[in-house]
C-alpha cells in the first residue's frame, strides 16, 4: 500500500521515489513542504529525488548537481505554489556576473586598473553586475572590516575567510574557495561558472545556503552572491544578514560557523573542523553614534523612537507606534512606511527604506528602517513623512539628535 502523505506532520515519507511510489503531483506537495520548513529539518536526499523526478532530462541527469536543486524546486512549484518570502534572497544571475566582468577586463587600460576594478570585498562584491558603484560607506568603515579570519586547508581545495564586517545590526562575510590545481580564473573558462566547483564537491563541500551559525544558534542570511575571484580556481562567496541577537555588540565578541561540507550521508550541511572564527566588537563603538530617546503625540498615536543607531555603513531606526486599533495602526505604520531622513533644514540626507513592519503585542507596531549613509551623520536630524513637493511634513516630524561621544 502506498505510504500516504500528511502535510501536516513533521515526517516525511520515506524513499518513496526508491521504490516506484512517487508520483509528479507528490513530488511537487512534497517540495512545497520541504521549502517551507526550517533549515535543520530539510531533507536534502528527499528533495534530490523529488528534484529528479520532476527533471524532464532525468535520464541523462541521474545524480543532479545539489546547487541546481533550489532553482528546480522552484521551477517544480511554479504551477503549485507560490512561496511568500519575508525578504528575498538576492542570487543574480551568474551569467550576467561574468559577462560584466568579461567587459570590464576588456575596457581595463592598463593592468594597474584591472587588479583595482577586479578586487572584490564586503563593499564592492555587488558593483558592476547588482549596482553600478560599491555599497555606500563613510570613510571610517574600513576600519570594521576584520581580514584575514581563518583559513581551512581540505584534499583539493583551500577555503579562506576573507573578511567580516560588523557594525552591530548587519554582519557581512566574504569567504573564498580555491582550487589548488587550477592554473586559469574561473571566469576565464567559459561563459558560465558553477557555484561550487568541481574540486570542491570532491572535498563534499558547499556553499552556507540557508543558516549560518552564531555562537552556537542557527540565524538566516538574506543576501548571497558568488563570483569568481582573482587568483586561479577561486571563487568568492558573499554572505548578509541581520543577527537575531541583538545583544551581540554588547560584548567583546562572537563566533561565526559557516556550513561548507556537507554530513557523511549528504543529507545536511555542517560546520567543518577550523570553519569557525571570530568577529570583534570593540571597534563598533568608536564609530558608531545613537541617538536619544524620545516620545511624542502625533495625530493622537504615541510615538516612540526606541532605537537608532547611526554606524559608518547604515543606520538603524526602530519606531514604535501605539494607540487605536490595530487597523488604525496598520494604516498609520504604512503611512510612516514612507518616512526620509532629513537635515534639521529639511534637505534629503541619505535613501530610507522600510526593513520591516511587525505587531509585537496588540495596540502596537514596530516599524523598522535602514537609512543609507551619506558622507557624514549630522548631529541633528529629522525623521519626517515627505510632502508633495519632497519636504518634511512639520505636523509629522521626530527629531533625531545624536549622544555625544565619550
Amino acid at each position: 500500500m502506498k505510504e500516504k502523505w500528511n502535510p501536516q506532520q513533521n515526517k516525511a515519507p520515506q524513499r518513496l521515489f526508491a521504490h516506484g511510489m512517487l508520483t509528479s503531483q507528490d513530488a511537487a506537495y512534497i517540495l512545497d513542504w520541504q521549502i517551507q520548513l526550517p533549515a535543520e529539518r530539510i531533507d536534502c536526499a528527499l528533495i534530490d529525488e523529488c528534484t529528479l523526478l520532476l527533471n524532464p532530462q532525468r535520464e541523462t541527469q541521474p545524480t543532479p548537481r545539489k546547487d541546481e536543486i533550489w532553482a528546480r524546486i522552484q521551477s517544480a512549484l511554479h504551477p503549485v505554489a507560490s512561496i511568500p518570502r519575508e525578504r528575498p534572497t538576492l542570487l543574480r544571475p551568474r551569467r550576467i556576473a561574468v559577462l560584466v566582468l568579461a567587459a570590464i577586463l576588456l575596457l581595463a587600460l592598463a593592468a594597474a586598473a584591472v587588479a583595482t576594478l577586479l578586487r572584490i570585498d564586503v563593499f564592492n562584491i555587488y558593483t558592476g553586475h547588482v549596482y553600478p558603484q560599491d555599497l555606500p560607506r563613510q570613510t571610517q568603515a574600513d576600519a570594521l572590516v576584520q581580514h584575514p579570519l581563518v583559513t581551512v586547508s581540505f584534499p583539493h581545495v583551500d577555503v579562506t575567510v576573507c573578511q567580516a564586517l560588523y557594525d552591530g545590526h548587519e554582519l557581512r562575510i566574504l569567504y573564498a574557495m580555491r582550487d589548488r590545481s587550477a592554473t586559469e580564473r574561473i571566469a576565464a573558462q567559459g561563459e558560465d561558472f558553477e557555484w561550487v566547483m568541481p574540486a570542491a564537491q570532491q572535498d563534499n563541500l558547499c556553499t552556507v545556503g540557508d543558516w549560518i551559525e552564531i555562537n552556537g544558534e542557527k540565524d538566516s542570511p538574506y543576501d548571497q552572491l558568488a563570483l569568481p575571484g582573482e587568483e586561479p580556481g577561486e571563487m568568492r562567496y558573499f554572505v548578509s544578514l541581520e543577527p537575531r541577537d541583538k545583544t551581540l555588540k554588547d560584548h567583546p565578541s562572537f563566533e561565526v560557523g559557516l556550513p561548507l561540507m556537507w554530513d557523511a550521508e549528504c543529507r545536511f550541511k555542517i560546520v567543518p573542523d577550523g570553519m569557525r572564527f571570530t568577529v570583534l566588537t570593540t571597534d563598533i563603538n568608536e564609530h558608531t553614534r545613537n541617538a536619544q530617546p524620545l516620545q511624542q503625540i502625533i495625530d493622537g498615536f504615541t510615538f516612540s523612537l526606541e532605537e537608532a543607531s547611526f554606524s559608518p555603513i547604515s543606520a538603524s531606526i526602530v519606531l514604535s507606534i501605539s494607540g487605536k486599533s490595530d487597523s488604525a495602526l496598520d494604516a498609520i505604520s504604512h503611512t510612516w512606511g514612507t518616512a526620509q531622513v532629513y537635515t534639521s533644514a529639511g534637505q534629503p540626507l541619505g535613501v530610507t527604506q522600510v526593513r520591516s513592519w511587525s505587531f509585537r503585542e496588540p495596540g502596537k507596531v514596530t516599524v523598522t528602517y535602514r537609512v543609507v549613509p551619506p558622507d557624514i551623520w549630522l548631529d541633528k536630524m529629522l525623521l519626517s513623512i515627505p510632502t508633495d513637493s519632497g519636504t518634511p511634513d512639520e505636523q509629522r516630524t521626530i527629531p533625531i539628535t545624536l549622544e555625544a561621544k565619550e
